[in-house]
């Protein structure tokens, strides 16, 4: 602009010099002069532009290089600088040809340097065409040209600097708007001047952060000492029932051991089979289930591991788009409405995650309580199970003094029948034997009969609990799928507050005014109009008062809505400023400013589809976040289900311990019948020893009734040998038993056993009276011998029976060997 100035002021006054020609003909030295020294300086002011872009490029690359946050001056600044790409107008007005703008700086010195050199060739031909034309009329410049020349001399040196601080005043306001841009669309804060509240709101997320990580190795932690406090609890339930089965197994012993038959024992041992096995299935199930739980926890940490690597990668991914999309200031409300939306999303995840966490600790303070009570309960079973180990161990020891008390008194019964005979025994003592024999027949049936019904009845209690297990089984199904419906009504019902909220500043924009009260007519007193409007104003107030309560809420809003709004009324206040002193300079330059706005657009067009793309990051960035959560509330759905399903746990365990109390009660019970059968028998040998005292008593005056009772007597004698015969069966039963536990054992008791029957069966002569009587016994008994003889197979016991023979049938020591010699060759 200022060369064409200086050409137009060039062309001026030549007019003049050649018009006042010939007036200034004296003063020729002087126009010479002039005319040397305008040249001089339209050669340096063709110069100038040159030098004064190098110079201008050169700061600015040197000042503009600090400060660029945003894009490079040096890039665009050449095409807003003035009169530097131009063409130096030529004095005869020819027409200038248009360049494009250089595409680097080697090219834009060149061309300077080029244009340079052509304009002072062409000053130097135009003023050796003047001297030529007219050598003696030189143009004299006018005094008011020359103050103006002078300023323009002046103006030069300032114009760099001047220059230069818009290019870095543009720079920094550029970088400004880019830096604020960013934190309106992806921060609440509108300006840098407000450091302290960008520092909180850094401080704010790393909160955030710290404290959602901090909750979940929380979660984590609690999850893995529920596993290890549930794993204890097993561990200590399974050495229970071991302990338990044990017991049993020694109860069971002991009471088949006490039983006659061994039918009864395999009847027993039958239905302990299944529910061992159940047991045990219920176990290997239990464990897979714990074995599960452990398996899936380095899974879990693993998922966990991946999602952080995912996390920190979208966040240097979201650093580079706020760094990219600078500029891109259209898409600062969706963003915001992303941000709200997440905190929100992120305010109700901590609600309900800490909801949890206290519903968790109140289960675990809970599961705490069971396991002490369980832990009580346990001990105390245990304490009944010694109990009653001490009890029955006591009801042993009564039972075998009993025992050995029977024998004794069996032993004394037998030698008083063996001594006295006919004397003592009379129809009404053996009838109470009897009768007391049959009693104690018909107890052991019931016992039995009550044996086979508490079997029946454990099965019937077995199956009973696999099928409220499977009740149970269907619970939780129905409990997980009433508590999926739950949280996602949960949910509906969060968009739904949400949707309200929305639409409530909406509705009150919509809202239309009340209706404006109808102008009084001009006849109507103005008592009417003051009442009317009375009636409007008190209807306004009600008004007024329903909706400041809406409106509360849209002030803080608003307000904030102002201070944005007055920050950008200052800024484009300020920027009104600017552009009113640089529309001068800019309005020359829109011509060359075409280009430009071109390259503007289609970078505008590439900022615009990069930022539709992060926009499509964002999205797809805020959906990952989306899963994520609903990954962790899984998770946290999961492990409330583990806890459901330790608490059912050990509702089993408590099941089970009240069957062993059950049990147990019944062992009491039989060991309290064992004992009232003790009692019962001892009573009985009280009244034994009773009769016997009183039949000592009356043996002197049974001497006299002797005649009499011999037929009593032999009526007796045929029913002892009956029970004889039953005595003999039973203890063949019990031999058979002692056999399998100890071949000798059994040979001494059968022995003692064989030598108390000879002494029953076999009266002594000597002592006994009648002769014929002790032969029919000496008869039935070798009988009796030679049935067991022939019946037994065993050939042991045949070679014990020899010498019984022997001594019956008078057998010689030869006669002996013949019998073993038989016996042994079968």
């Amino acid at each position: 602009m200022f060369q064409r100035i200086r050409g137009a002021i060039d062309a001026i006054a030549e007019e003049q010099a050649r018009q006042k020609a010939a007036q200034q003909a004296a003063l020729q030295t002087r126009p010479s002069r002039s005319n040397s020294a305008t040249a001089r300086r339209s050669n340096s002011r063709n110069l100038s532009p040159s030098k004064r872009t190098a110079r201008s490029k050169d700061g600015d690359s040197s000042k503009a290089a600090p400060a660029g946050k945003g894009p490079d001056p040096s890039e665009f600044d050449p095409d807003f600088v003035i009169g530097e790409d131009e063409e130096q107008p030529s004095r005869a007005a020819t027409p200038r040809p248009k360049k494009k703008a250089p595409a680097a700086d080697a090219t834009a010195e060149n061309g300077d340097e080029k244009k340079e050199e052509a304009q002072a060739a062409e000053g130097e031909a135009q003023v050796e065409a003047e001297a030529q034309e007219k050598p003696e009329q030189p143009p004299e410049i006018p005094p008011e040209v020359k103050l103006r020349l002078r300023r323009l001399d002046k103006l030069e040196p300032k114009y760099t600097e001047l220059l230069r601080s818009y290019r870095i005043a543009h720079a920094r306001v550029g970088a400004i708007e880019a830096f604020e841009s960013s934190l309106r669309e992806y921060t609440p804060l509108t300006s840098i001047s407000d450091v302290s509240a960008f520092v909180e709101y850094l401080g704010q997320l790393n909160v955030k952060s710290d404290m959602l990580m901090e909750e979940l190795k929380r979660v984590s932690r609690e999850r893995d000492e529920l596993n290890k406090k549930l794993e204890d609890a097993e561990k200590r339930a399974k050495e229970a029932s071991e302990e338990v089965e044990t017991l049993k197994s020694q109860a069971q012993t002991s009471n088949e051991n006490q039983q006659d038959s061994s039918t009864m024992q395999t009847d027993s041992a039958t239905p302990s089979s299944p529910s061992k096995e159940s047991k045990q299935t219920e176990t290997t199930e239990e464990s897979e289930d714990f074995f599960s739980y452990d398996s899936e926890l380095p899974r879990v940490q693993a998922q966990l591991q991946v999602t952080e690597a995912k996390v920190e990668k979208l966040e240097e991914e979201n650093k580079s788009l706020k760094n990219e999309l600078s500029t891109a200031q259209e898409s600062a409300q969706s963003f915001m409405q992303n941000l709200e939306t997440t905190t929100n999303d992120l305010n109700t995840f901590k609600d309900t995650h800490q909801r949890l966490q206290r519903e968790a600790e109140e289960r675990e303070k809970e599961l705490n309580n069971n396991i002490e009570e369980l832990k009580t309960k346990v001990t105390s079973a245990e304490e009944e199970l010694e109990k009653h180990k001490e009890s029955h161990g006591e009801s042993e020891k009564t039972i075998s003094d009993l025992k050995k008390k029977l024998e004794v008194t069996t032993k004394e019964l037998e030698d008083l029948h063996a001594e006295k005979g006919e004397k003592i025994v009379e129809e009404d003592q053996v009838e109470s034997l009897q009768r007391r024999i049959e009693e104690l027949d018909n107890e052991l049936s019931q016992l039995r009969d009550k044996h086979a019904k508490s079997e029946k009845k454990n099965e019937t209690m077995s199956s009973l609990l696999d099928k409220v297990r499977e009740q149970l089984k269907a619970a939780e199904s129905k409990r997980d799928s009433a508590l999926v419906e739950l949280e996602q009504a949960k949910h509906d019902l969060g968009k739904k507050n949400l949707e309200k909220a929305d639409a409530k500043p909406a509705s009150i924009k919509v809202e239309p005014a009340p209706p404006s009260p109808a102008l009084p007519s001009p006849a109507a007193p103005l008592s009417a109009s003051a009442k009317k409007r009375n009636r409007n104003k008190n209807k306004k107030k009600d008004q007024t008062q329903e909706m400041s309560t809406q409106m509360k809420e849209v002030r803080a809003k608003s307000e904030s809505l102002e201070e944005e709004l007055a920050d950008a009324h200052r800024l484009l206040s300020e920027r009104g400023r600017e552009a009113e002193t640089m529309r001068r300079l800019l309005n020359d330059a829109q011509g060359r400013a075409d280009t430009r706005v071109r390259e503007m657009q289609e970078r505008l067009d590439i900022a615009i589809e990069e930022r539709e793309r992060a926009e499509e990051q964002a999205s797809t960035f805020s959906r990952r976040r989306a899963r994520e959560l609903e990954e962790l509330k899984q998770k946290v759905r999961d492990a409330e289900r583990a806890q459901a399903r330790a608490v059912e746990d050990k509702e089993d365990l408590v099941a089970s311990e009240k069957e062993l109390r059950k049990k147990m009660e019944e062992l009491e019970k039989r060991a309290a019948q064992a004992s009232e059968e003790a009692s019962e028998a001892k009573l009985t040998m009280s009244q034994l020893r009773d009769a016997l005292d009183e039949s000592e008593k009356q043996a002197h005056e049974l001497e006299k009734e002797k005649g009499e009772l011999r037929r009593a007597f032999d009526e007796t004698q045929s029913r002892l040998e009956k029970l004889q015969k039953s005595s003999k069966t039973m203890s063949d039963e019990l031999r058979a038993v002692k056999a399998r536990v100890s071949d000798s054992h059994a040979q001494s008791s059968r022995s003692s056993i064989e030598s108390s029957r000879s002494r029953l069966a076999s009266p002594n002569p000597n002592k006994g009276s009648g002769g014929a009587i002790g032969e029919a016994i000496d008869y039935v008994y070798l009988k009796n011998v030679l049935l067991q003889f022939l019946e037994q197979r065993d050939r042991k016991y045949q070679q014990q029976l020899i010498p019984v023979l022997g001594m019956l049938l008078h057998f010689d020591k030869q006669d002996e060997q013949k019998w073993m010699a038989a016996v042994s060759a079968k």
